[in-house]
């Protein structure tokens, strides 16, 4: 259990980076033809976070 708890913070953490990552990109290509393709990829990352906080809330 301690170990699955782990690897789901270290998920967690790594979508989080990707996420800020994905925000600075978003707001420095606003404008520009890359902005629709980062934006996408931000939603979806916005989209793994939630779901591995349910995850994470389901397995307190």
């Amino acid at each position: 259990g301690e170990r699955r708890a782990q690897e789901m913070n270290q998920r967690m953490e790594k979508a989080r980076t990707e996420r800020q990552k994905l925000i600075r990109a978003e707001y420095a290509s606003e404008g520009t033809s890359s902005y629709d393709a980062i934006s996408v990829r931000r939603q979806q990352t916005d989209r793994k976070i939630s779901r591995l906080q349910s995850e994470q809330q389901s397995n307190d």
